[in-house]
């Protein structure tokens, strides 16, 4: 499990937490730099749910005003995890910072 990321400069701590909220398996407080995660997810979505939390974030960081917009947060961070899960080639070049030649 993730226990802190970097966001735009910013440095994030994930909590992985037994119980986060009544109906929820994660949340991010933006003034605190905290995500929390509950424990024990599947791997998807457990992976797929901190993309989620990034992007509200990152939503928040921009000042959005639709930040907490969970339909839009949702399709985003599904579509996102998608597209890393189906094109690890893309990712890896990515992250090794090789160009399009």
């Amino acid at each position: 499990m993730i226990d802190k990321i970097l966001l735009c400069g910013h440095n994030i701590t994930v909590q992985n937490m037994e119980h986060v909220g009544e109906s929820t398996i994660a949340n991010s407080d933006y003034a605190k730099a905290i995500i929390s995660m509950e424990a024990g997810l599947p791997c998807d979505v457990y992976y797929c749910t901190l993309i989620h939390e990034v992007i509200h974030l990152l939503m928040n960081m921009d000042g959005m005003r639709d930040a907490h917009n969970e339909r839009d947060v949702c399709a985003l961070a599904n579509g996102i995890f998608q597209f890393i899960k189906d094109n690890p080639t893309v990712m890896n070049n990515i992250l090794s910072a090789r160009g399009t030649e």
